[in-house]
């Protein structure tokens, strides 16, 4: 049961940095000649708020991962920190370079940022 989880939060991962919406269809040897979630969508810049950072999100999720999601119980959120979290927190730049978003999310460490953004997708995926 943990490499199958240990699977999910990697392509959960590869979701924050692949090209496209299509998240299932991605090859992993391709990995590193993808683009980040923001060049993918055809942002010249990060997301400096939180329903930005959520609408970027979601949008490159496939049904497959919004659906898991969806389902994970809100207080299960935390085992998304690795994985999906470090993807948020090094895409979005919340190490340093994307102080609008840090501030945004009221949180002044990156690792409890990205949880609010987690947080965030998550509660947008509760009222499809």
């Amino acid at each position: 049961m943990k490499y199958p989880l240990f699977a999910l939060t990697l392509l959960i991962f590869i979701s924050i940095c692949s090209i496209g919406g299509n998240v299932g269809g991605i090859n992993i040897s391709d990995i590193s000649n993808q683009k980040s979630l923001s060049q993918n969508a055809g942002q010249s810049h990060l997301p400096t708020t939180v329903v930005e950072a959520v609408a970027l999100i979601i949008l490159n999720m496939s049904a497959k991962d919004k659906e898991y999601v969806r389902n994970t119980k809100k207080d299960d959120l935390i085992k998304f920190h690795h994985g999906w979290g470090t993807g948020i927190r090094n895409e979005f730049g919340l190490w340093g370079k994307n102080h609008a978003l840090l501030k945004d999310t009221g949180k002044r460490h990156p690792d409890d940022a990205s949880m609010v953004i987690i947080e965030a997708v998550w509660e947008e995926l509760q009222k499809d």
